[in-house]
């Protein structure tokens, strides 16, 4: 593999070549300009003229010995030009090249800072770089980076260590439970039952993490190209979680208007699903929800709003990170493994949306998801 040429060689060989132009251009002008006003050409058998003046002198022995002097100090004059320019852009060439390692040697130790950097080190930040120029700006870019790059690395790390524990968990109730049933040489059928309780619902447990993870991972692949009539989409939602709805008593109130965007229809409604899951899961019996849809400054705007348990301030900036939860003890209680918001929020971001919490006046939770209204066919 051809060894690359270093910038400092780039910088050098373009400015030599620019001089080299300048200089060729210089010098032909120059010896044109000396032939052409005081080359003394012969134009007759008794008279020569001087360049392109028009003006003749006669034809005598002191004129043509001038003549003959001045030929022969225009070629010594043409010879030196030539001899100038070369060696004008051979030492024009030199000074560029020891000019540009001067310029450059911040480049270099930049460069070498950045190389000693790894997905190990970096908290590492460029700290005692003074260049005082553009490359300042690189500098202080480049630890902007890092910095989005160690919040990045630290999110995926946390995000494996929870997703291992969310699954760790399940299977660590179900070894439990078969260590204890085989402790006992002739465990009863109702022992057994209960045992097979546990491993069913565990099973399910994991099951739908894995749903979850699968959401993640595909969102980024969804393709956006459906014409969907939000209204619809959400009223068919609401029929499908009518039966728990009615099984905690919960007063729903609902107010669609026509919002028609360009979604992807299976994503989008499992993201609005996840809200109104919630919404139930986390009410109180005998509460109430709001759904709410109408057009707004060029957005479907979507409302969703219950008289649950809410979430405090503190908890609120952190809601829609992935395996995140208010409450851990009445998670376990109720399930779930703190994804269905974050899937949420992928979503909607990927659908140019917004989605935004905010508590209610008196207790509940309020989110509101704007989607952008694009001309659909």
């Amino acid at each position: 593999m051809k060894k690359k040429v270093s910038l400092r060689m780039r910088l050098t060989l373009i400015t030599s070549a620019i001089l080299m132009l300048f200089c060729i251009m210089f010098t032909l002008f120059t010896l044109y300009n000396a032939n052409s006003n005081f080359l003394i050409t012969d134009v007759g058998d008794d008279s020569y003229e001087i360049g392109s003046t028009g003006v003749e002198v006669p034809n005598s022995d002191e004129n043509i010995e001038y003549a003959e002097v001045f030929l022969v100090g225009y070629s010594a004059f043409s010879t030196s030009s030539y001899i100038f320019m070369i060696i004008s852009i051979i030492i024009g060439s030199l000074l560029m090249y020891a000019i540009s390692g001067v310029a450059l040697k911040q480049v270099t130790l930049l460069s070498q800072k950045i190389a000693n950097i790894d997905k190990n080190e970096l908290s590492f930040r460029i700290t005692d770089f003074s260049a005082g120029d553009e490359l300042n700006q690189l500098a202080d870019s480049f630890n902007m980076m890092l910095t989005r790059l160690d919040i990045a690395f630290a999110r995926e790390s946390r995000f494996s260590a929870d997703a291992a524990h969310e699954l760790k968990t399940p299977l660590t109730v179900i070894k439990t439970n078969l260590d204890v049933l085989y402790l006992d040489e002739m465990p009863t059928q109702e022992d057994c039952l209960e045992s097979l309780e546990v491993v069913k619902k565990q099973t399910h447990r994991m099951i739908a993490l894995v749903d979850d993870l699968f959401a993640m991972s595909t969102a980024s692949g969804c393709k956006i190209d459906n014409c969907i009539d939000v209204a619809a989409m959400v009223e068919g939602i609401v029929v499908e979680y009518e039966p728990r709805i009615k099984a905690m008593n919960i007063c729903l109130n609902i107010d669609l208007k026509a919002c028609r965007i360009k979604a992807n229809f299976v994503m989008l409604k499992h993201a609005i699903s996840n809200i109104l899951d919630n919404a139930i899961k986390y009410n109180e019996l005998g509460g109430a929800i709001e759904i709410k849809v109408c057009p707004e400054d060029h957005n479907c705007v979507i409302y969703i709003s219950d008289t649950g348990i809410g979430i405090s301030e503190e908890h609120a900036k952190f809601i829609f990170e992935p395996f995140y939860r208010v409450d851990k003890s009445r998670s376990r209680t109720i399930g779930g493994a703190g994804l269905g918001l974050a899937i949420a929020y992928d979503i909607i971001l990927r659908h140019q949306g917004t989605i935004e919490y905010s508590a209610a006046e008196q207790k509940g939770s309020i989110f509101r998801i704007s989607l952008p209204i694009e001309q659909v066919e």
